[in-house]
């Protein structure tokens, strides 16, 4: 049977002037803890000091008394929060990774469940991103998962393999992260929730998960001692409700990605007949494709600033059979003549405009038909192979194939009409 001792205040001043009260850390005396103690009371009778009596749980006349105790009940409370308080990037069709804490302010130790939720409903959360008011979810995240965060540096960077908290020390936190995927259909700017929820569970001592659920129906045996359960928790900003022995928060993902246009224009260059007066599409006639890629951060908007570079890779044009790629890329039209020895591609010109932007690459950007590969099919068919990543070499301040926003390239090259 407990007992509930009440002390005013200048009785608990002068009980820990006594020494008789420990310093409590923030989560409080250990569940599990046996407080004993006894008082004391001197007294007189007709003047004379009599023997100091001390106090029993039940009406007793002694000058030694016996404790009185009770056991130290377990308070279960813990908090959620996420470390990254503005949004983090990810691409279409990649995965990204945000970091919450953790924080266990029970007065024992706990394992939790974790639980990554990344399909959030558009709703009104409050200073978690950016010090938005207000994010609107536009999309929803797919396989998210949570990961106790061991060496706490925030990366999933294949060492986190554990899906949960073990022995989560009272007053202590740990960092956890989520990753998720977005899929390849999501646009520029897009914004994604994700939430993670913690639930306490009774520890097992032994590094491995929860030997169980915790209600406050019942009770749980911590420190050799049975005690009750009290939820103190109060509701997390990710949904769930106050006293229920669980806390979520919420953070967010937004797509910052490239925004790749691509555009091919075509001009009859000549004809046998016309040659460069007034050119008609006949056969004979030469065609001049221009194909241009932009990395284009001017028309979206307030996402401007989220458009990155992208690294090209090849472009591929097949010319069908009505055309043979212009090997020599003529370019007096009084010839109007095409040399179609297929395959070559090592003496002709090939033409790569230089990036039309202020920040060009410190070396303009030209190169020859020997970085181009011309393939013939069976069936006569040329297809031109434009190797970006070789056009666009690695210079101070670029990758190869890399085109940043704001950035344009440009190739033209003749095909002629069979």
């Amino acid at each position: 049977m407990k007992t509930t001792f009440r002390f005013n205040a200048l009785s608990i001043a002068a009980l820990m002037a006594l020494g008789l009260l420990g310093t409590a850390h923030a989560a409080g005396t250990a569940a599990g803890t046996t407080v004993n103690n006894k008082a004391s009371l001197d007294y007189t009778v007709n003047g004379t000091t009599q023997s100091t009596l001390q106090s029993c749980a039940s009406a007793c006349n002694s000058t030694s008394g016996s404790n009185t105790g009770f056991v130290v009940d377990a308070k279960i409370n813990l908090t959620v929060a996420p470390v990254d308080t503005t949004y983090k990037p990810i691409v279409p069709g990649g995965t990204a990774v945000t970091v919450f804490d953790v924080t266990n302010s029970s007065n024992t130790p706990l394992d939790f469940a974790l639980l990554a939720d990344g399909a959030k409903a558009s709703s009104t959360y409050t200073g978690v991103f950016s010090g938005n008011s207000s994010v609107t979810d536009d999309f929803n995240l797919s396989s998210c998962a949570a990961y106790y965060d061991a060496n706490g540096n925030g990366i999933h960077d294949g060492t986190e393999t554990q899906t949960y908290l073990n022995d989560l020390a009272a007053d202590a936190t740990a960092r956890v992260v989520v990753e998720c995927s977005a899929s390849a259909s999501q646009a520029l700017g897009g914004i994604a929730v994700v939430g993670l929820t913690a639930t306490a569970k009774q520890t097992s001592y032994n590094g491995t998960n929860g030997v169980g659920d915790l209600s406050q129906s019942t009770q749980i045996t911590v420190n050799s001692q049975l005690v009750d359960v009290v939820f103190a928790d109060g509701a997390g900003d990710g949904g769930d409700a106050a006293r229920d022995g669980a806390s979520s928060d919420l953070s967010a993902y937004r797509v910052e990605t490239s925004n790749l246009k691509i555009t091919k224009t075509a001009t009859t260059f000549c004809d046998p007949v016309n040659f460069g007066s007034s050119p008609k599409d006949i056969p004979g006639a030469l065609v001049r494709y221009t194909i241009t890629v932009y990395n284009d951060n001017t028309n979206a908007g307030s996402n401007n600033a989220l458009v990155k570079s992208a690294i090209l890779g090849n472009l591929t044009d097949v010319l069908v059979s009505e055309l043979n790629f212009d090997e020599g890329y003529q370019t007096a039209a009084a010839t109007c003549t095409a040399t179609t020895a297929n395959p070559n591609g090592t003496t002709a010109s090939f033409n790569a405009a230089a990036l039309t932007t202020a920040a060009t690459r410190p070396t303009p950007v030209t190169d020859a038909l020997s970085s181009v590969s011309l393939a013939t099919s069976a069936g006569g068919v040329d297809t031109v192979t434009i190797p970006f990543g070789t056009l666009l070499d690695a210079q101070a301040g670029y990758s190869a194939g890399e085109l940043k926003a704001g950035e344009t390239v440009t190739v033209k090259f003749n095909a002629k009409i069979n």
